[in-house]
């Protein structure tokens, strides 16, 4: 799979690279060049600090984001009892890239974290077998998060779309999709690769050699390897492990709920029929935009986001105590997602792009069974990428 769109029509391109890219932009600037500097001054001044300790952020992070689909399963516990202790693995994705302190790379093949969802904290940390600091662990995590894991829901979700639908909702919505995870792939993570220097970091299904960083399109077809390569998770179909974090994550609990409903009404709906993949279609919408407004829960203030900046500064500063452990550029790989859970919130256009705005009956029967779910992440739906 591959963020880069198969085609777009040239007029719905036009309208969304002159309509729509503009109101992005334009609010990109503002969260990027005028809010994000104001709190990054709170944060070095003191004003603003974490409400909650790191191993409690990073805990409701791997439980309340797609992280929980690293979900593995239960730590035994010794004496036999039931184990509270949840261990999360990025195995099943394959090798991870990421980029090391003195210039280079190093692959990752899993990385792995426990928490204990009693207290919903994190408990342990490693890479590969090695211990790390929970700080270490925390920036590295949201770092393949934001160019790896979640750019999976986007590459999923280019075969949910149909731009040459009949229905004109269903064609301008497939178009959104398509635009911007090109735009994400194309613009988005070259403008962070170039913000940090380290142009190396465009991995996984994304080009390698910084010779590409200028240059479109990226060899990506040469470079696959990760999670863009992973198996698509199965949701609430047999052997699915995540099934036991129900009970302790709200994400989690919506997502299998939401999902027989969402089949089933999209089967009932008929033709013609609104995506050429169901599968592909419930990865597009409930779980991108629930992931996305999870995202701004977490990372929606000056304050929360010293819990990043904190984390970031001490895992450049924490003394390496053991000689295998990978000497990662901790400076470069904080700095991703900070800029990149800036751009997370919605932003205001035009167009119809919620579940409870749309014109399709699918769409807003699927609203009204969302909110007996959750109204909250129910408001939240969208019915296409649009950030």
């Amino acid at each position: 799979m591959s963020m880069r769109p198969i085609t777009i029509p040239w007029p719905l391109y036009l309208w969304c690279m002159h309509v729509m890219w503009p109101g992005f932009v334009i609010t990109a600037f503002w969260r990027l060049f005028v809010r994000h500097p104001w709190w990054m001054r709170r944060i070095r001044t003191g004003a603003a600090a974490p409400p909650k300790p790191l191993d409690e952020v990073f805990g409701e992070f791997m439980l309340e984001t797609t992280a929980f689909i690293w979900f593995v399963g239960f730590e035994p516990s010794a004496s036999g009892a039931p184990s509270t202790i949840a261990r999360f693995s990025t195995a099943f994705l394959g090798k991870l890239r990421t980029i090391t302190a003195d210039g280079g790379t190093h692959d990752i093949s899993a990385i792995q974290i426990d928490v204990d969802v009693t207290s919903r904290k994190v408990v342990g940390a490693r890479y590969d077998g090695v211990d790390v600091s929970t700080e270490r662990a925390f920036v590295q995590v949201l770092f393949a998060m934001t160019t790896q894991i979640h750019a999976w829901l986007h590459a999923a979700s280019n075969f949910a779309v149909d731009q040459l639908n009949p229905r004109r909702e269903v064609a301008n919505q497939s178009a959104y999709t398509l635009f911007f995870s090109h735009m994400g792939f194309d613009y988005g993570l070259p403008l962070l690769a170039k913000r940090v220097r380290r142009p190396d970091m465009l991995v996984a299904s994304m080009a390698r050699n910084e010779l590409f960083a200028d240059v479109l399109p990226f060899d990506d077809e040469d470079n696959m390897m990760g999670p863009l390569q992973a198996q698509v998770p199965a949701f609430g179909e047999a052997g699915d492990c995540t099934e036991g974090l129900i009970r302790h994550s709200r994400f989690v609990a919506f997502v299998h709920r939401m999902k027989p409903v969402f089949m089933e009404q999209l089967a009932a709906a008929g033709p013609p029929s609104i995506t050429p993949s169901a599968e592909a279609l419930f990865l597009c919408t409930v779980v991108h935009c629930t992931d996305h407004w999870m995202f701004v829960r977490m990372f929606d203030s000056a304050d929360k986001m010293a819990s990043i900046v904190k984390a970031g500064e001490a895992a450049v500063k924490e003394p390496y105590a053991r000689d295998d452990e990978p000497r990662l550029d901790y400076a470069a790989l904080v700095a991703v997602p900070i800029l990149a859970f800036n751009l997370a919130d919605d932003w205001p256009h035009l167009v119809r792009s919620h579940f409870r705005n749309s014109t399709l009956p699918f769409y807003r029967t699927m609203y009204e069974e969302a909110k007996k779910l959750d109204p909250e992440l129910a408001y939240h739906l969208q019915s296409c990428i649009i950030k």
